[in-house]
């Protein structure tokens, strides 16, 4: 063999080696993404779309607000009609599909008082066509950074992250709209203002977006 066929030879050899060791390292990052995947499935304490939810019920501080979203808006139904507050619905929605479990504490819990689970701090129900789901909030963990939880139906105590009574645990008045009044300020034409003895009506010239004062005493 010359000396160019074995320089050839040696390439060769190279270059399958090389291409050994990429597709080896393709196939262990393609492997630690689906463990990974797997990983954080496995993780989730329920899987839901939160735009999917359309009935929600939150058991808080001796209170019981229940809500229900139609045409995409989110209304108390009980203790009283209003419409609810959508960026702190959102806000609890949020915080329950994010939930991951850091151990499973318990996968048969009998004394649920050890997590505060007598007495949860909220208990928080969901619905969607075609499924539901609840949990339950127990007591804080200092020392592990986490929060006992429970599911309905399910006997296991599981830790989840941080404490998320202050995102969860809201009562009807949390979750209902602060407005006053609610309307969009561009439809607008007329606003009447009666304090005592001044009377006037502040009217907007739909043209030019100016406004004027009228029927002044």
């Amino acid at each position: 063999m010359t000396q160019k066929q074995r320089s050839l030879v040696s390439l060769g050899v190279i270059l399958v080696l090389a291409g050994g060791a990429g597709a080896a390292a393709h196939l262990t990052t393609r492997h630690d993404e689906q463990k990974k995947a797997a990983d954080d499935k496995a993780a989730e304490l329920f899987h839901f779309d939160k735009a999917q939810v359309s009935g929600l019920t939150v058991e808080a501080k001796g209170e019981k607000a229940v809500l229900a979203k139609a045409d995409k808006t989110w209304k108390l139904t009980a203790p009283v009609a209003a419409v609810a507050d959508a960026s702190t619905v959102d806000s609890v929605l949020a915080n329950l599909s994010a939930m991951k479990k850091k151990s499973t504490v318990e996968p048969h819990a009998k004394d649920l008082s050890k997590y505060g689970l007598d007495k949860p701090s909220a208990t928080i129900s969901m619905s969607w066509k075609g499924g539901s789901a609840s949990l339950s909030l127990g007591s804080f963990n200092s020392f592990s950074n986490g929060q006992y939880v429970k599911l309905s139906g399910s006997d296991a105590v599981y830790l989840i992250e941080g404490n998320h009574d202050a995102v969860l645990a809201r009562t009807p008045f949390d979750l209902r709209d602060k407005h006053l009044a609610i309307f969009e300020e561009a439809n607008v034409k007329q606003v009447d203002v009666n304090a005592g003895a001044d009377v006037y009506s502040l009217q907007r010239d739909g043209k030019i977006r100016h406004w004027g004062v009228s029927n002044f005493d």
